[in-house]
């Protein structure tokens, strides 16, 4: 995290930096950033840049810290559209992000360019390194009524596991451009396999299906 010296910045000092990070983070490869280039983008000395940031990792986590944020109300949206249905949220987001390519708003513009950069790397736990990967507002979303099991951490497991399946195929889908139909269908059976594997098959379970979002 940023030290107390970097949010006493004016807003403006904070806002130009960040966007020199995101310039550099999206130009090329992670191992590649130039924190070099950082402050020479942001017009900045280098010594002062040490007394925001650690390093590139303490600046890059910062970073996701806005991706995260930004993920977290997507979602929140896409489960209202989809009826507080997990699975169904996923499948939205795939025909959302990709669809969107190069129009999205800024946030899903760097995160999608960033994984474009990475190809290797696995954006999944980059991400779950936040405190709280299943937010409250967005667990309180999410219909568990037919979940065999519905506490807290079987809902973020399969939370967790459907998000991996949502990334895997975004990537592919973004970084080899005819294979968007294909992830599709590969995400739709692995989003099925988890659904399968999560809910209560009991009869009174299904017959909740069309109820309300918790129980």
């Amino acid at each position: 995290m940023p030290t107390g010296t970097f949010f006493r910045l004016p807003e403006e000092k904070q806002r130009r930096l960040m966007e020199a990070a995101w310039e550099e983070f999206v130009r090329t490869s992670y191992t590649e950033v130039s924190i070099n280039k950082i402050i020479q983008i942001a017009g900045i000395p280098r010594g002062s840049f040490y007394q925001y940031f650690e390093g590139k990792e303490d600046l890059f986590f910062y970073l996701l810290d806005d991706v995260h944020r930004h993920f977290i109300q997507v979602f929140c949206k896409l489960l209202d559209r989809a009826g507080g249905d997990l699975f169904q949220m996923h499948l939205l987001a795939y025909d959302d992000l990709v669809q969107w390519g190069d129009n999205q708003d800024p946030s899903m513009y760097r995160c999608i360019q960033f994984m474009r950069a990475n190809p290797g790397m696995d954006f999944l736990q980059t991400m779950s390194k936040e405190p709280e990967f299943l937010p409250e507002e967005l667990y309180q979303k999410i219909d568990v009524r037919r979940f065999r099991k519905k506490d807290r951490m079987f809902v973020e497991s399969v939370f967790s596991l459907t998000v991996m399946s949502l990334v895997s195929a975004m990537v592919e889908a973004l970084t080899h451009p005819g294979e968007t139909e294909r992830q599709r269908r590969r995400l739709e059976e692995r989003i099925k396999i988890l659904e399968y594997g999560s809910l209560d098959s009991r009869p009174e379970a299904a017959r909740t299906q069309q109820g309300g979002i918790q129980a």
